[in-house]
């Protein structure tokens, strides 16, 4: 059985509106939109989902990376695991833009990191749909990621050693 190759998937944030544009089309309206020192934060409220309040993301324009998180309703509830997923990032006065490179690590708060999306990586790769330099870039992105986050212990101490002091 072979993954299914997915469409290159664009999203598109338009910071004077403040809004997401996925793929699909869908638009988020974002609570938050804020170009950092490292890079674009953004929270998007999700009201509809029945087990998280929120989702926040921060673009890493130097490491090529997206992170992401889902903050529980429930605030005594355990926090998920982040994802982070190696991207192709494109920016100008009015947008940022990300390509999904589908090669990602999942984080749980608790326990190791793990490499995730690989055989849709490899699926997109073997039938053309990511570029063999984009293939390398994401590969290296993410084993280098892989290595530091392992070797600093934890989400917080790595993005410091990266010179991101604040807490994720």
């Amino acid at each position: 059985m072979s993954a299914a190759v997915s469409p290159r998937l664009v999203e598109v944030i338009d910071m004077f509106s403040a809004r997401r544009t996925h793929p699909s089309g869908q638009v988020d309206q974002l609570e938050i939109c804020e170009v950092e020192p490292w890079g674009l934060m953004v929270v998007c409220l999700l009201p509809h989902d029945p087990h998280h309040d929120m989702e926040i993301t921060w673009l890493l324009t130097d490491l090529g990376l997206r992170m992401t998180r889902l903050r529980p309703r429930d605030q005594h509830a355990p926090g998920g695991p982040s994802a982070l997923t190696a991207v192709s990032i494109q920016r100008d006065t009015r947008s940022w833009a990300t390509t999904d490179l589908m090669l990602g690590l999942e984080l749980p708060e608790r326990g190791r990191p793990r490499v995730t999306r690989a055989a849709e990586f490899a699926s997109a790769v073997a039938h053309g749909a990511i570029r063999q330099s984009e293939a390398d870039y994401a590969f290296a992105t993410v084993h280098r990621t892989l290595d530091e986050i392992t070797r600093h212990r934890s989400i917080n101490q790595w993005l410091a050693h990266r010179g991101i002091f604040e807490p994720w």
